[in-house]
């Protein structure tokens, strides 16, 4: 089969479309993207080469792995993806869809999603949605080396780390909740503790925390898989997710995942191999609705235990988690590992070819 994917640049996005155009190579496919060689970075429809335009005209099936405010000038450029089979990647971060996405991805043949959750609130407004879900497994050559030494410059090669990976201003990420239940555990606990934050997109000054390091740099692959393989827990104090790479890439490693029992993460966590957080439902925060237009004041979504928050990283800092939890996180890698996830590609791309 002939599959134009098309990628976007935003980060989560372009990690997790990276690893399903592995699997649909692996499975045999001829597939075109929009990576530039040599470069990191996507190009935009408007840069496309004629030829590759050309492919994408004649392509069985077309993926659009982007934003759908975005699908408008995508169809402006490539109008002929009003006749093809033009298939939308798209996660969504709450229990209703903005009404802004519902226009763009009913111009769609169909939407593949990742998570339920996902999918329960994007399913009634499209053609045909299908559950994907993404891709899980460990890098292969984590930079334990760097990660030790960038640990050891900060006088913390000795504490327990308590690894965070998200967009900080992003309200939903509720990094605010996170610095809240840090500091209370740093008073409850004799253990020494840090909280590493690696952000991405825009950098925070968290300067004033105290006991947090703050990661805002770009790092390669190799060094991100150390910042999994090397902590000592991953923790969210989220309000919503679609998925939750960071999640799922810490369970990879064996991780304890502390986390809001809430949204697309719980397609893959649970009590026997995670903590799941508690929570209250809340109303979404004026501050998302002005920053992110696409969320309203209609919306809700939760609001995490602290106190429950708290303990939980107390009893991981302190090694009071089941001895057995490691492994059965790390079985993420095979309910959502290459093998299963090209079988279901592979169905997907069938039921509709």
């Amino acid at each position: 089969m002939k599959i134009f994917y098309y990628l976007s640049s935003y980060i989560s996005h372009l990690s997790a479309g990276l690893e399903y155009l592995e699997c649909l190579r692996a499975l045999g496919h001829d597939v075109r993207d929009n990576l530039t060689k040599g470069e990191e970075q996507p190009a935009s429809l408007r840069v496309l080469p004629e030829g590759l335009c050309s492919f994408a005209l004649h392509a069985d099936a077309v993926i659009l792995h982007d934003e759908p405010l975005n699908f408008e000038s995508i169809f402006t450029v490539l109008p002929f993806l009003e006749k093809k089979r033009c298939i939308a990647y798209v996660p969504w971060e709450n229990e209703r869809i903005s009404p802004l996405y519902i226009p763009p991805l009913q111009r769609v043949s169909e939407v593949w999603t990742c998570s339920e959750f996902s999918m329960a609130a994007i399913a009634p407004h499209v053609r045909r949605c299908s559950l994907l879900p993404h891709l899980v497994r460990r890098a292969r050559n984590a930079d334990i080396p760097w990660y030790r030494a960038w640990l050891r410059e900060r006088g913390a090669q000795d504490d327990f780390i308590f690894l965070s990976v998200l967009d900080a201003v992003n309200p939903r990420k509720n990094l605010r909740g996170l610095l809240t239940a840090f500091s209370r555990l740093r008073g409850r606990t004799s253990r020494s503790v840090r909280l590493l934050v690696k952000q991405y997109r825009l950098n925070l000054d968290l300067g004033s925390a105290a006991g947090v390091l703050n990661l805002p740099e770009t790092l390669p692959a190799e060094r991100m898989a150390a910042l999994y393989a090397g902590c000592g827990a991953y923790v969210s104090a989220h309000h919503a997710e679609g998925w939750g790479l960071g999640l799922s890439s810490a369970m990879a490693y064996g991780k304890p995942v502390i986390a809001t029992a809430y949204s697309g993460n719980m397609q893959f966590m649970n009590e026997r191999n995670s903590i799941p957080i508690p929570y209250v439902a809340a109303p979404v925060s004026e501050e998302i609705i002005a920053r992110i237009p696409l969320f309203t004041s209609e919306m809700r979504w939760a609001a995490p235990d602290t106190a429950a928050l708290v303990e939980a990283m107390r009893k991981a800092a302190e090694g009071r988690l089941p001895p057995d939890l490691p492994a059965r996180a790390a079985e993420i890698t095979r309910t959502y590992g290459p093998e299963r996830i090209s079988a279901l590609l592979q169905d997907l791309l069938a039921a509709r070819s």
